[in-house]
């Protein structure tokens, strides 16, 4: 799982072909760490999909430039495109979906 920053943020999202799943998390935020394990099992068993992490600690600037408010928040991307953008629950909506 690859951890992004705002040096890599570009080529692995941005440039990337195909469908990015972003983790934005905390140390500090309780449901950040229920979650990560779930995210890490998704990740597993959707090999089609690129899954990363972003600390939002680490990553202030990214994190207004994206608009993200609330932690855990999850960033879908396809082809560079902001495609969808919400909690936890969207994940699980997106994979049955098939995003």
């Amino acid at each position: 799982m690859i951890e992004l920053n705002s040096t890599n943020f570009s080529k692995e999202v941005l440039e990337y072909k195909g469908k990015v799943i972003i983790d934005v998390w905390a140390n500090w935020c309780g449901k950040c760490k229920m979650f990560k394990p779930a995210f890490i099992e998704k990740a597993a068993i959707n090999p089609d999909y690129k899954f990363c992490t972003m600390d939002a600690d680490a990553n202030q600037d990214m994190c207004t430039q994206l608009n993200v408010s609330n932690l855990p928040a999850i960033l879908i991307y396809q082809d560079g495109i902001l495609m969808a953008q919400g909690g936890i629950e969207l994940l699980d909506t997106l994979l049955q979906e098939n995003l």
